[in-house]
């Protein structure tokens, strides 16, 4: 879980000092990352997933409504 979101998210180089903008920019990550591993229609990355819901309107609105 850690590594995932280290690596997919760069969660260690993260630079937000605030310790509450801490908590809810975790809590954020953690909410992207269930939603993407939950779609299944496509056997992509974590990562490439959520690359691709950057600039794919349609595929964003896939994760988040399903």
């Amino acid at each position: 879980q850690h590594w995932i979101l280290d690596v997919v998210f760069k969660e260690d180089a993260s630079q937000i000092h605030d310790p509450l903008s801490a908590q809810h920019m975790a809590l954020f990550r953690r909410v992207v990352r269930n939603m993407v591993k939950q779609h299944t229609k496509s056997n992509s990355s974590i990562r490439s997933k959520c690359v691709r819901a950057c600039y794919d309107d349609a595929f964003r609105e896939e994760l988040l409504f399903g």
